[in-house]
């Protein structure tokens, strides 16, 4: 696209804001031409007055950021066309927002002066047939929302965790099959020191050692008896009928481990049937938090991870530069459905951190002999006497054979080998022998591939002309 086309584009994008703004700007004087300046609807003009201001405000940026864009758009890298995108984006909000701001000052004025305010720029609100008399829309525009006849905000039920070693995340507390639970993700308590449960106002819980993991999915739940005092049970829906891409949503947790509840606002990107993207940027410590659809009222998922995108591959590459492209940015953010879980099995917390403890002991292993390999020394408190026997030997009979033959040092070669290959021949089998909780299957799997990996490089190395 050459520079005069993205203005182009540009332009025609903001255009109907524009028209709406100029017409909504010449709407007020014909209100109020027929009352005096010290009617209540005179106080009104002066709010409206500002809310024109601030859209030509916006207009105005609109106009100098498409002037600025003189180079041409093939040559903006994927970083800056993300973030003339993402600014954009935040401009139309704005826009939205304000003549959303000044056509209810209209509304007001028209209160005020006896007459009807239809608006111009959106179709009439649809009344249900039956209550004609009812506000026909009741989607709640922003937290705090009305829910069973009570008003909650969602950061009442959010809970921040901390952990003993500084580490960070969230979670909240849900309502759900009529029993609340502490929700988070598997992750956040796959680990071996003691997490604790905080709200907003300060009150650390205890909980029981008991939970439940989802059947193939990142979200693990905790049964607790009763509410922590200015807390709530946050409603979770029981499918997502009439939750559709685009809708707004909000997500809240501890970002970047504050220990304060952040409220990141954003939409749906698209729904899957057990992951709900969102374009609403994650921080580190939001992962367990949740997902809250302003609509509905309900929470609808779990935050959980981000795909990083990689920015050098061609095909993204190319498809990025597209306006119609669904991926706008370098990094994409999701959410574990809740509702579609089909099976929660019991994995009670001390049992999680046993078997976590018995993972990180086989990835030490494997990281002390990747470090003797590139280093040809162990590391401190390696704790691993099997490898420690082999990789002595090994440094010793390097020693002798460092002025022998060829011959001998291809023979302190083979032995390393083949003791390397016994070695991990054992771990493998040990490890499988543990028998892990099938919620632990993907980490043991790859830590098993590792192994295999390095016994078939001990394997082939064996083999091959260099020692034959």
């Amino acid at each position: 696209m050459r520079p005069t086309n993205f203005i182009t584009a540009i332009c025609l994008a903001l255009a109907p804001a524009c028209a709406q703004a100029l017409s909504l700007e010449f709407e007020a004087p014909k209100i109020l031409e027929k009352d005096g300046a010290d009617s209540p609807a005179a106080g009104q003009s002066a709010g409206f007055k500002s809310s024109i201001k601030r859209i030509k405000a916006a207009l105005d940026e609109a106009l100098n950021g498409g002037k600025a864009a003189k180079k041409d758009i093939d040559a903006l890298t994927v970083g800056e066309i993300n973030s003339l995108d993402a600014d954009l984006r935040e401009l139309a909000d704005v826009l939205e927002s304000y003549l959303k701001d000044t056509e209810d000052k209209l509304e007001k004025i028209a209160q005020y002066t006896n007459r009807e305010y239809v608006s111009k720029f959106s179709p009439p609100k649809k009344v249900e047939a039956s209550s004609q008399n009812s506000k026909a829309d009741t989607t709640p525009k922003a937290m705090p929302v009305k829910i069973d006849g009570e008003t909650f905000d969602a950061s009442d039920g959010a809970l921040i965790v901390d952990d003993e070693n500084g580490g960070a995340a969230s979670a909240f507390i849900a309502n759900i099959s009529n029993k609340n639970f502490v929700v988070t993700n598997f992750h956040v308590v796959s680990n071996e020191t003691k997490l604790s449960f905080k709200t907003k106002d300060g009150i650390s819980f205890g909980v029981p050692n008991k939970g439940f993991i989802a059947k193939d999915k990142d979200i693990y739940i905790i049964p607790i008896n009763d509410i922590p005092k200015g807390a709530c049970a946050l409603p979770v829906a029981k499918n997502l009928e009439g939750v559709s891409a685009g809708d707004k949503i909000i997500v809240c947790g501890n970002g970047e481990g504050g220990g304060v509840l952040l409220k990141t606002a954003g939409k749906i990107v698209a729904i899957g049937p057990d992951k709900i993207e969102v374009d609403c940027p994650f921080y580190q410590g939001n992962s367990g938090s949740p997902l809250y659809h302003i609509k509905s009222g309900k929470i609808i998922g779990v935050i959980s991870h981000v795909i990083i995108r990689d920015k050098d591959n061609i095909v993204s590459k190319h498809s990025n530069r597209f306006s119609n492209s669904a991926i706008k940015t370098s990094i994409r953010y999701f959410a574990q459905r809740i509702d579609s879980v089909q099976d929660w099995r019991a994995l009670p917390l001390d049992e999680i951190a046993k078997e976590v403890a018995i993972l990180k002991q086989y990835a030490k292993k494997l990281y002390t002999i990747s470090y003797f390999e590139k280093n040809e020394a162990l590391p401190s408190g390696a704790g691993y006497p099997d490898f420690e026997k082999i990789a002595i030997a090994r440094i010793s009979g390097a020693n002798r054979a460092k002025y022998a033959s060829a011959a001998l040092k291809k023979k302190v070669l083979a032995e390393y080998c083949k003791s390397m290959s016994r070695l991990m021949s054992y771990e493998i089998a040990s490890l499988k022998a543990k028998r892990l909780n099938p919620a632990f299957k993907e980490t043991e799997n790859r830590l098993i591939k590792e192994f295999s990996r390095r016994k078939a490089d001990f394997e082939t190395l064996l083999n091959s002309d260099t020692l034959n």
